[in-house]
């Protein structure tokens, strides 16, 4: 149980956070927990908000996102304009393109579209296409155009079932008209899964294994 004085602190930071909107230092660790200054500046204070100890936000060098030129502090292992997480290189493909396309372009890479395994890797993705393109839905590799209901990731023809991560967001999928066999992460509802015409254009998420070979 939280004592009431720490509950008490808390409660206010969280407050201060929803009011002000502000969130300067955006960088995820592999929990998926945001180093938020508020909390990370009191090492008492981050003890109780996340599950591990947060990185003091003044130490913590800012993640550069595929809008912008150079190396992300977390991606030695990844070209330019590609972003490390969880032993992934990511790059934010900010072009309109079919869903197709999008993962031909993908492959181009040795990668695929972006195949989203846990909580960590949701909030990761979410947060980083949040700060380049937050009003537009973005292409994962998620499909059931082989079998209607049936969602398979693109990288491994790996099914989606119950026991695997979902990121749906409520009433999701619903197959609109029957034309929605493709998914993106959907703006209007803080980028989690919507079911979505695979022939719409929209901007898309690669992914590729640290340690392969990526081209260029």
């Amino acid at each position: 149980m939280i004592p009431a004085d720490k509950a008490f602190v808390l409660l206010w930071v969280v407050g201060l956070h929803l009011a002000t909107g502000s969130e300067p230092c955006v960088d995820l660790d592999a929990t998926g927990c945001r180093n938020n200054p508020q909390i990370c500046q009191d090492t008492l204070l981050a003890e109780v908000t996340c599950p591990v100890m947060c990185n003091k936000c003044p130490n913590v060098p800012q993640v550069t996102t595929a809008a912008t030129t150079g190396y992300s502090t977390q991606s030695a292992a990844c070209p330019d304009s590609w972003e490390r997480f969880q032993g992934s290189c990511y790059y934010f493909q900010t072009g309109y393109m079919e869903f197709n396309d999008s993962e031909l372009y993908c492959n181009q890479n040795n990668g695929h579209l972006a195949h989203i395994n846990n909580a960590a890797e949701q909030a990761f993705v979410s947060n980083r296409i949040l700060n380049i393109n937050p009003n537009q839905t973005w292409f994962i590799g998620l499909t059931d155009m082989q079998v209607e209901g049936v969602f398979r990731w693109v990288d491994n023809d790996e099914e989606l079932t119950p026991g695997t991560f979902r990121g749906w967001a409520a009433s999701q999928p619903h197959d609109s008209y029957d034309s929605e066999d493709c998914v993106g992460m959907w703006f209007k509802r803080g980028m989690r899964w919507n079911d979505i015409s695979c022939a719409a254009k929209y901007p898309s998420i690669c992914e590729v294994r640290v340690g392969q070979a990526l081209v260029g």
